[in-house]
């Protein structure tokens, strides 16, 4: 082979490892890069399925917890329920008798706004409603907070202490519209503010650090309904209706969610014979604790029944 037959091969040899070496290096950077994008792509989906387990995990906990309790209040034998928390999880017993379950996600898989059911289709939860006859009309011996006719009623209202006492209420033209649409909650009809004890349809109104809620006013000022304290809504003993409702709720912080779930037990009532059923948990010590594992005691206390009308079942708690 001539000298110049040698070098056109050497020269065309080379060209094709390079063309080899530059094809290897594209391909490997296409692959680099639909892996990227298939990983920042599938990475919320990986993390929504992953999310989802565990908050199914701990549902089925809170159910396990509410069988073992309803099991005590049945048989009145003591039961105890094993239980490990991750890191940033807790189970507590809060004032109110509910059993509290925190738990960290990265996703939203629970309502962000209020409390919403898991279990069950209906919250736990409802608020006192009252419907007040306003029909007398006042023609003097009063506050004027609008320059209208005025007509008065009476009412007891219940605080968050569970405290009662009685108010008078009074409805007025507020001006806003051609009807009766403003109300003031007082218990001395001269003495009382007329912007904190006053206010429109939808208006909050706070006395004894409860919220009340004027929630309809009849356009002629003969009646008016008030929505109060939040308080757990009665079911129906032998229906469908269950005892204790598992409820959530997810609150967004430095990108986490923080979820916390309530185990809540409402009265059921027998439609027979008008008697109330409760279960009630108490916890005197021992009613936080955090990542670990760890044991939930329960047991049957003995407590004299309040009125003949209501059977209560108190649960004792401990978690250690």
């Amino acid at each position: 082979m001539s000298k110049n037959n040698f070098f056109k091969s050497k020269k065309i040899i080379n060209k094709k490892c390079q063309t080899q070496i530059v094809s290897t290096v594209l391909i490997t950077g296409l692959l680099l890069s639909v892996v990227s994008v298939t990983y920042i792509w599938g990475k919320p989906l990986i993390q929504k399925v992953s999310d989802n387990a565990k908050i199914e995990s701990r549902i089925n906990k809170l159910n396990e917890i509410d069988k073992a309790i309803k099991d005590v209040a049945d048989t009145g034998s003591p039961n105890t329920i094993e239980i490990t928390l991750e890191n940033d999880e807790s189970i507590s017993i809060n004032d109110e008798g509910e059993l509290v379950y925190t738990t960290i996600t990265a996703v939203p898989l629970v309502t962000t706004y209020d409390w919403g059911p898991i279990n069950f289709v209906e919250s736990p939860y409802t608020n006192e409603k009252y419907s007040v006859d306003t029909t007398t009309a006042m023609s003097s011996g009063y506050k004027q907070c609008k320059p209208t006719n005025v007509y008065k009623g009476e009412v007891n209202l219940t605080y968050n202490s569970e405290e009662t006492e009685e108010y008078n209420v009074l409805v007025f033209n507020g001006e806003k519209t051609p009807y009766y649409d403003y109300v003031c909650l007082t218990k001395d009809l001269n003495d009382f503010d007329c912007n904190q004890n006053c206010g429109y349809v939808d208006e909050p109104i706070i006395l004894g650090n409860t919220s009340f809620q004027i929630f309809y006013v009849n356009e002629t000022g003969k009646r008016v309904n008030i929505i109060g304290r939040e308080i757990l809504k009665t079911g129906e003993l032998g229906t469908d209706d269950p005892e204790g409702i598992i409820v959530g709720r997810a609150i967004l912080s430095n990108e986490k969610y923080f979820v916390t779930f309530k185990l809540v037990y409402r009265p059921l009532k027998d439609p027979n014979t008008g008697n109330t059923h409760q279960i009630i948990l108490n916890c005197e010590k021992d009613c936080f604790v955090g990542p670990g594992e760890h044991n939930i005691y329960l047991s049957l206390i003995e407590k004299p029944q309040g009125t003949l009308s209501t059977n209560e079942y108190n649960i004792n708690i401990r978690v250690i």
